[in-house]
């Protein structure tokens, strides 16, 4: 490797034998000379130097103060010190600057060349640490794919985390360095083909697609995740859904989007992803070519900083809302209590911005009223008398009275119900039992008069099941029944309500064990 060596000396005979010395010992040498500080501040900064070799005492100040200032500014290079004093008041200094050698005058040629020698093997070392880590950071990001699916796997499995996991993170381009939008795939073939490789292939097209900062990989059946970073999105979510739908079509795939949204911590991530895998599998059920959106719901607009927080009510919003929700009377007091607690607070002080915050949170109420199916027309009633009586308050202890008796009612009419849990989970199966073949979360709920957000938490707080697990369950079973009939796999399919081969049997291969040609023969 060739070779730049500052010798830097005041004595011109000194410098003319070393120079003498290193170009006997070495061809491949670049040697250049400085007799005082300047001169060797200015060339190292300039030139960078493999070796500095450098006397103590030099006209413009001292050569180890000189390379202390080297090392501040960043100098990383080797260092040989050399002195005609005595070297032990000078060792510490010396161990301070990182000096490879120590060198005392009159050097012999061969204590010099040992020095040399020793000073290149530790270049030699340091380069082939830096060529390790620079080939370690190129693996780390040509393989961000698997690293972030190894990584994602983890933490799901142990959401706490170390200092490394976040410093890999990091490398890799991911939250928490990095902030990025989080999209899920599900895409599937148009016949009974393995997967693996159109997967493969579909990756392979988002990637040049969407540039080379993003980062996929495959996830569990039929599933891709994406991570885009948020620095570099240059177009919107919803247009980066749309290209990766195209996608999906460029590869004769079949499938659909979930925009998870924006993801910059890791403690949200594991929570996330079980939503989007459940948004993926109940998206099918609506068909394919769809690009949806994940809602975090109501922990999601709870979790976030709002002015209410800052004013001390956001515990009690909290409390009523979950009072009227799972009509728990404890509750409604305690957030009544938080109220009254609250009465000193600059926002009760003035009347307008607390009638905006209540109609705020009755608003909310109301949600949770038509969502649990409670009578429309208590509801109605109760909201206009609510509304008139605190748009008309002229005194903020007046306004909570009435805001105490406002909730109270609303406890009233959530208990009088007129479908509790049960009912409706009933109702739905029937409706599932009865259209297994073509429906979807939506048709369901409308058809129970619930919203689809209501009807997917209540299937899961009475049956413990999802949605699509209990779809998928009636639709099995009813395959199983057609199939011992004699049936083809692919009209089963369809009968039941699978458009896609492929998907059909990996589900019927899961639930019973066997693919549905086997089950059949």
């Amino acid at each position: 490797m060739d070779l730049r060596i500052l010798v830097v000396d005041d004595e011109p005979l000194t410098l003319e034998a070393h120079r003498s010395v290193i170009r006997k010992w070495r061809e491949d040498v670049q040697v250049r000379e400085a007799m005082n500080v300047p001169a060797m501040l200015e060339i190292s900064r300039e030139w960078n130097p493999d070796i500095v070799l450098i006397d103590v005492r030099i006209p413009g100040g001292d050569g180890l103060s000189a390379l202390k200032t080297l090392r501040e500014e960043g100098f990383s290079n080797e260092a040989i010190i050399t002195t005609a004093f005595d070297m032990f008041s000078y060792a510490k200094f010396a161990m301070d600057v990182r000096a490879s050698s120590f060198l005392v005058k009159p050097i012999r040629p061969s204590h010099l060349i040992e020095a040399m020698e020793k000073a290149v093997a530790m270049i030699k070392a340091r380069r082939g640490k830096e060529e390790r880590l620079i080939s370690a950071h190129q693996f780390l990001r040509k393989n961000r794919g698997p690293i972030a699916m190894n990584l994602l796997t983890n933490l799901i499995r142990q959401p706490e985390h170390d200092e490394e996991v976040e410093t890999l993170c990091s490398e890799i381009g991911f939250p928490p360095a990095r902030a990025c939008h989080f999209f899920g795939v599900i895409a599937l073939p148009g016949d009974e083909k393995e997967t693996y490789w159109e997967h493969l292939l579909l990756i392979d097209t988002i990637q040049e697609v969407l540039g080379g900062e993003v980062t996929v990989f495959p996830w569990k059946s039929h599933s891709i995740f994406l991570f885009v970073p948020a620095d570099e999105l240059s177009r919107s979510p919803e247009d980066i859904s749309l290209k990766i739908l195209e996608s999906i079509s460029r590869n004769s795939l079949q499938g659909n989007v979930i925009y998870g949204g924006c993801v910059d911590c890791l403690k949200t991530l594991p929570d996330l992803v079980a939503n989007v895998e459940g948004r993926l599998d109940e998206s099918l059920l609506g068909g394919t070519g769809r690009t949806l959106w994940e809602e975090m719901g109501e922990d999601k607009e709870e979790s976030s900083e709002t002015d209410l927080a800052v004013f001390g009510l956001k515990k009690a919003r909290s409390l009523i809302l979950d009072a009227i929700r799972n009509n728990q009377a404890y509750y409604l007091a305690r957030g009544l209590e938080v109220i009254e607690e609250n009465a000193d607070k600059v926002v009760s002080r003035d009347l307008e911005i607390s009638k905006m915050i209540y109609l705020g949170i009755l608003g909310c109420v109301s949600e949770i009223l038509l969502e649990h199916n409670c009578d429309l027309s208590e509801i109605r009633g109760w909201g206009r008398r609510t509304t008139l009586d605190i748009i008309s308050c002229t005194n903020q202890s007046k306004l909570n009275n009435i805001i105490r008796g406002a909730f109270e009612e609303a406890m009233v009419i959530r208990g009088s119900a007129l479908q509790s849990h049960s009912s409706v989970i009933h109702n739905a199966m029937n409706y599932i039992q009865q259209n297994y073949d073509n429906l979807s979360l939506e048709t369901t709920a409308d058809h129970v008069h619930v919203t689809p957000e209501h009807l997917s938490r209540l299937f899961q707080k009475v049956l413990q099941k999802r949605f699509v697990d209990v779809v998928r369950d009636i639709r099995i079973e009813r395959a199983k029944a057609l199939l011992a009939e004699g049936m083809s796999v692919r009209d089963v399919a369809i009968s039941v309500g699978y458009g896609n081969i492929s998907y059909f049997s990996t589900l019927f291969k899961q639930q019973t064990g066997v693919s549905p040609s086997s089950f059949r023969q």
